[in-house]
């Protein structure tokens, strides 16, 4: 189709001549595929430019040459513009709420179940006192006691991860289906959230063991 057809032989629909192909590039937002496009400028009725700034350029002073230079060919015309950044993002305005909904809801969750875990773990320690006492006499060490006191938190938080991980997945999955460009889910993700999961419970309970197995056993047992 290139060279120069005619016009209304080739390409009547497009209402110009072509004179030029370039490399696919994205006309809207990445939940879309590239789909063939064409441009065309129609002497007398252009409804809008493209102006490219440099990064080096002051943004201010650049639309005030643009404005004055365009004051001067049309005579003080309304001058409207807008930047394609801002335009681009505005396609993403509603992932990007949606992504703050789920970021803070997940942080309050974190912040509440910590709080459980440490209420747990002050409660579970309280009742284990003298337990706690007579093994340490008997020669546990902290290690030992710690483990034994955070073993069950320690399933809590491995079994939980086998529940959410496939759900996460899928849930995860679903959502990127939206973009007709997008990155390939890998295990490793997951794995490192449980890790992190992992940490996140034991620092929960780690103060009120800690400080039980690490504490004098004769104070334990005197405990009531």
């Amino acid at each position: 189709m290139l060279g120069k057809p005619q016009l209304g032989v080739i390409n009547r629909t497009m209402g110009g001549i072509i004179i030029g192909v370039c490399k696919d590039y994205h006309t809207d937002d990445l939940t879309k595929k590239i789909e063939p496009a064409y441009h065309t400028v129609n002497y007398g009725g252009i409804n809008s430019y493209s102006v490219k700034i440099n990064a080096k350029q002051s943004i201010p002073k650049v639309m005030a040459n643009i404005k004055a230079n365009w004051n001067q060919l049309t005579g003080n015309l309304p001058f409207n513009y807008t930047f394609m950044d801002e335009e681009v993002a505005k396609s993403y305005d509603a992932y990007l709420r949606w992504m703050t909904t789920i970021t803070t809801s997940c942080i309050l969750a974190i912040i509440i179940a910590c709080l459980g875990l440490f209420g747990l773990s002050g409660l579970t320690t309280l009742n284990r006192t003298k337990e706690i006492g007579i093994r340490k006499i008997l020669g546990a060490s902290i290690g030992n006691l710690f483990l034994l006191l955070n073993r069950g938190t320690i399933v809590l938080a491995i079994g939980s991860f086998i529940i959410a991980a496939p759900i996460a997945f899928y849930l995860v999955h679903q959502w990127l289906d939206n973009f007709a460009y997008r990155i390939k889910l890998d295990w490793i993700l997951f794995t490192t959230a449980g890790i992190i999961a992992m940490l996140t419970a034991i620092i929960a309970v780690s103060y009120h063991t800690i400080k039980a197995a690490a504490g004098n056993p004769v104070k334990s047992l005197r405990s009531e």
